[in-house]
């Protein structure tokens, strides 16, 4: 094959082309379709509720910030901020609770669902109506549940639907 100024141009046109094809799947499509996974399970113990949605835990000797997974809830300054976080305290704070981080959250934070003695935290804030799930980035067994739950919250206007 000779190598004219016509084939070098082709060829870097569709180098191009398949090069951004490529960097267009990996930047929207592939994030859009991959779901979260659930990592293993450890314990760990509550040092400290920042707020509604924001843990301080120790685990394996280092205090670590965690952000519950799939929920928002309001901060201590909105409506019901303080009594979600006084609910989260009563709850965990001080307790040993079993944990699950989840794979595939985003901005480097650590999201976890937790539970204390069965009783799933993350769930528990959504059916008092303390929390909404984040619809977009809930991708887990749990949250086809949840959305039923949030939807009854919202019917008996519980929490922040009140």
């Amino acid at each position: 094959m000779r190598f004219t100024f016509n084939n070098i141009i082709i060829n870097s046109c569709v180098s191009f082309v398949v090069i951004a094809s490529i960097v267009f799947w990996v930047t929207f499509l592939i994030p859009l379709q991959v779901s979260a996974v659930i990592g293993k399970p450890y314990k760990a113990t509550v040092s400290r509720v920042v707020n509604g949605d924001t843990l301080r835990i120790y685990y394996q000797k280092n205090e670590i910030k965690v952000y519950l997974y799939g929920i928002d809830s309001p901060g201590e300054k909105q409506p019901y901020g303080r009594e979600v976080k006084k609910y989260l305290q009563d709850k965990v704070e001080g307790k040993t609770i079993n944990v699950v981080s989840v794979v595939g959250s985003s901005y480097g934070k650590t999201y976890v669902v937790i539970s204390v003695n069965g009783f799933n935290i993350n769930e528990s804030l959504i059916r008092r109506g303390y929390a909404k799930i984040k619809n977009k980035r809930c991708r887990i067994k749990y949250c086809r549940a949840w959305k039923k739950i949030e939807k009854t919250a919202r019917a008996r206007k519980l929490g922040i639907w009140n």
